[in-house]
C-alpha cells in the first residue's frame, strides 16, 4: 500500500532500507539512478513551448537570410502588398503564377499592422520585418511543442533529448523562421505527426492538406505515412473524408485569391507541378549528386542523422529485449517515417535545395530523440537482467548503467554543442549583408534613391531593410548571365502585370539592368558591393538603360 501511494504521489519507489534488505534486489546506487530519473523535469507542452519559443525569438532576430528565394520571392512581394513597392520574379508574372497568393496573404495579416504601428511610432521599418519573423517562430515553435508533449507520452527520455535536440539545433535555427513555403511545410507536417500520435488523424490529415494546398505541393510526400496509418485505423470512407474535406476548402480559396492577384484564372499550386514535373524546368537552377543532403544535413544536425535513420532498427531491438514492457516505439518509428522517404525521394531528383528537406527538420529530431532514448533503456535492462547477484554483479550493473546516462548526455550534449557553433558561425560569417543594409545612409532631397548592386545581387535581405519606402533596388551588369527580377509596377496592375523580360528559361534579359553612372543623376545613388582583399568589383559601363514598363 504505501508503495502504492507513492507511485500516486509521483514519489520514487526506491526503498529507504539497506539494499542487504531490499527484497525487489536493487542495489542502493540503481536506486539512487532511479530516483534522480524520476526528479528530473517532466516535458509538458507548455515548459516545451516556453524554452522553444525563446529559441526561436532569438531566431526571428538573428537569423541570416539563407537564400535568395526568400527574398525575392517572398520578402520583395510581401514588400509590395504592405508598401507598394518591391521586386517581381518571373515565378510572380502573371504568365506563369507559380506563387501562392494566398501564403503570401497569411503574411500579410501580421506583415501590414506591424507595418502601420512601426509607422505611427515612427519605428525603423524594419520592425515589421521582424514581426513576421518572430510570428513565424512562434508558429513554429507551436508545432514543436506539440510533437514533443505528444512525445513524452511514451517516453519522456525521448522528449527531453528532443526539447534539447530542437533549440540548439542549426537547421531549426535556420528553418524555424524563414519565409519559405517549405517552412510552413514544416509547421504543418510537424503538427500532423503530433496529431498522428495523439490518434487525432482528422487534424493530421487536414494538416497534410495545408502543407500541399497552402503552401508547397511537394510536401506531399511527408503526408503519405499519415494518410496510410490513418487509412489503417479509420477505413477509406473516413480517410477520404478527412483529406476531402479540407481539400476542397483551401483548394477554393487559394483559387479565388489566386485569379484575384493574377488577374486571370489560375491555381499557383497547378502551375508549380505543372511545371517541376511537367516542365522539368527546375534542372534549370543547377542539379547535385545523390550525396547532396546527406552532407547537408549532417553539417546541420551532425550525429542526429545516422542516429535517426538507424530508429528501425533500434526500434525493433527494444521490441525484442524489452516486449512490451516499454510500448510505443512502434508509433514513433511510423510518425518518422517521413524523414527518410523524403531523403529518398529528394536525393533522386537532379535539382536540390536546402531548404527542400525543411519539412522533415523535427522528424530528423524525434527519430534521433528515440534512438538515443530507447538504446539507453536496451542497456539499463540488460545489465538488469545480466548482471549477477552480489556486491561485484550490482556494482558493475551499476556502472554500466551510469556509463549508459552519461552516454546519452555526452552525445546530446555535443550535438547540441556543434549545432549552436554552427549557427553563431553561419550568422558572423554571413550576416554582413543584413547589418549593412540596416546602415544604409539616410539621403535627403533626393527621391527615389537608388541602390544599385552588381555581383552580390543575391545577398539582398529586402526592401524592409531600406531607411525609407522610396528607396529602389536597381541592378547594374556584373557578369551575372541569369535573370533577375523587375520592379512590380503599381501603375499598370501590379501582380496582375506581366513585365516583359521575365522568361521562365533563366536567361537575362538587358531590361533588368541599369546603366552605372558617375553622374549625379544618374540611376545609381548609392552602390553596395564587395571588395575581396582590397580589390573593387569591375562594373561594366555598357550596360543598358532599361525601357518604360
Amino acid at each position: 500500500m504505501a508503495a502504492s501511494l507513492r507511485r500516486r504521489r509521483g514519489g520514487s519507489d526506491a526503498p529507504t532500507t539497506d539494499p542487504a534488505d531490499d527484497s525487489t534486489g536493487k542495489s542502493r546506487g540503481q536506486n539512487d539512478a532511479e530516483s534522480f530519473r524520476h526528479r528530473l523535469p517532466r516535458v509538458t507542452f507548455a515548459n516545451a513551448f516556453a524554452i522553444l519559443a525563446f529559441a526561436r525569438v532569438v531566431s526571428a532576430l538573428c537569423n541570416i537570410i539563407h537564400d535568395c528565394d526568400e527574398t525575392f520571392n517572398f520578402w520583395e512581394p510581401l514588400h509590395y502588398l504592405v508598401h507598394g513597392t518591391g521586386m517581381q520574379t518571373w515565378e510572380h508574372s502573371p504568365t506563369f503564377a507559380l506563387r501562392s497568393y494566398l501564403y503570401l496573404g497569411l503574411h500579410y495579416v501580421v506583415a501590414k499592422p506591424a507595418a502601420v504601428l512601426a509607422s505611427a511610432l515612427a519605428l525603423p521599418r524594419i520592425h515589421a520585418f521582424h514581426a513576421v519573423r518572430i510570428a513565424l517562430g512562434v508558429v513554429s515553435a507551436y508545432a514543436e511543442a506539440w510533437l514533443c508533449a505528444e512525445v513524452a507520452k511514451i517516453d519522456q527520455n525521448a522528449s527531453r533529448i528532443l526539447v534539447v535536440a530542437s533549440a540548439f539545433s542549426a537547421g531549426m535555427f535556420a528553418a524555424a523562421t524563414a519565409f519559405l513555403p517549405s517552412s510552413f511545410a514544416m509547421y504543418c507536417v510537424t503538427c500532423a505527426a503530433a496529431a498522428s500520435l495523439a490518434g487525432n488523424h482528422a487534424v493530421a490529415c487536414a494538416a497534410c492538406v495545408a502543407a500541399v494546398t497552402v503552401a508547397w505541393p511537394f510536401a506531399g510526400i511527408c503526408a503519405i505515412p499519415y494518410g496510410l496509418e490513418c487509412l489503417r485505423t479509420n477505413g477509406t470512407v473516413r480517410t477520404a473524408m478527412y483529406i476531402a474535406t479540407p481539400l476542397a476548402i483551401i483548394t477554393s480559396i487559394s483559387v479565388i485569391i489566386d485569379t484575384e492577384m493574377y488577374g486571370r484564372t489560375t491555381w499557383s499550386v497547378l502551375n508549380i507541378l505543372r511545371y517541376n514535373v511537367a516542365g522539368g524546368g527546375s534542372e534549370l537552377y543547377g542539379t547535385e549528386g545523390p550525396g547532396y543532403y546527406l552532407r547537408n544535413l549532417f553539417l546541420n544536425f551532425s550525429i542526429a542523422v545516422p542516429a535517426s535513420l538507424a530508429l528501425p532498427l533500434v526500434a525493433l531491438v527494444h521490441r525484442l529485449v524489452l516486449g512490451g514492457i516499454e510500448p510505443g516505439y512502434g508509433k514513433l518509428t511510423r510518425a518518422c517515417v517521413p524523414f527518410p522517404l523524403a531523403l529518398g525521394f529528394f536525393s533522386c531528383i537532379a535539382h536540390k535545395e536546402e531548404r527542400f528537406m525543411y519539412a522533415v527538420y523535427p522528424l530528423l529530431l524525434t527519430g534521433f530523440a528515440a534512438s538515443l532514448a530507447a538504446s539507453h533503456s536496451v542497456v539499463v535492462h540488460v545489465a538488469k537482467r545480466l548482471a549477477p547477484d552480489g556486491f561485484l554483479g550490482t556494482a558493475a550493473r551499476d556502472g554500466v548503467i551510469a556509463t549508459a546516462a552519461i552516454g546519452v548526455v555526452g552525445i546530446v550534449g555535443v550535438t547540441a554543442a556543434l549545432g549552436a557553433s554552427r549557427t553563431v558561425a553561419q550568422v558572423r560569417g554571413y550576416g554582413a549583408p543584413m547589418a549593412l543594409y540596416q546602415r544604409v545612409p539616410l539621403l535627403h532631397g533626393v527621391s527615389p534613391v537608388g541602390v544599385c548592386v552588381g555581383g552580390e545581387w543575391y545577398r539582398f535581405p529586402s526592401s524592409f531593410h531600406f531607411p525609407r519606402g522610396d528607396y529602389r533596388l536597381r541592378f547594374v551588369d556584373s557578369g551575372f548571365d541569369g535573370a533577375l527580377p523587375v520592379p512590380f509596377v503599381g501603375g499598370k496592375g501590379g501582380t496582375s502585370f506581366a513585365p516583359p523580360g521575365l522568361n521562365d528559361k533563366n536567361a537575362a534579359d538587358p531590361r533588368q539592368r541599369v546603366r552605372f553612372s558617375h553622374h549625379v543623376h544618374g540611376p545609381c545613388d548609392l552602390m553596395v558591393d564587395v571588395a575581396m582583399d582590397g580589390v573593387a568589383p569591375a562594373i561594366d559601363p555598357n550596360s543598358i538603360v532599361p525601357e518604360g514598363w
